[in-house]
């Protein structure tokens, strides 16, 4: 039974990835472009098969040329959509709050034992028979401070 040309970028891909495991930067190259060609050829088969069911359904006649050109462009303007929309510029808030998270834990490492006061946060003077007790202006009442 004869391959199909899938099985066959296929066959070729995996031989490109065993000589791209030797660590020869070349075929390092040629197995990471053979890999991307596959990639846009499966992107640019779904957008032709989008485009083939949308214009079945709607009555319109197209060749193969004709749907692969508007395929094309059709996958250049889902590529821009993210910039007309701002949504490549508005940051993720997942990512802003994890990020937050961890400046906050690394800051938290971070912090020393206040010396002044030892770490307990307060200052208690003596003065004969009475006391007092003030918050330690170094740590903010913490017991620790960042350097």
């Amino acid at each position: 039974m004869p391959k199909t040309q899938s099985q066959k970028e296929d066959e070729r891909i995996k031989a490109a990835k065993k000589l791209a495991r030797t660590g020869n930067r070349k075929d390092l190259k040629a197995y990471l472009r053979l890999r991307l060609e596959r990639c846009q050829e499966i992107e640019m088969d779904y957008w032709k098969e989008c485009l083939s069911e949308a214009f079945d359904d709607a009555g319109i006649v197209a060749t193969d040329e004709q749907i692969t050109k508007i395929a094309g462009d059709v996958e250049i303007s889902h590529e821009n959509y993210g910039m007309a929309y701002g949504h490549d510029a508005i940051p993720n808030p997942l990512e802003t709050e994890n990020k937050n998270l961890k400046k906050e834990l690394r800051d938290e490492k971070d912090k020393i034992i206040c010396e002044i006061c030892n770490g307990k946060g307060n200052l208690i003077s003596y003065g004969g028979t009475f006391q007092s007790i003030s918050t330690c202006l170094k740590c903010k009442g913490e017991g620790r401070y960042l350097p």
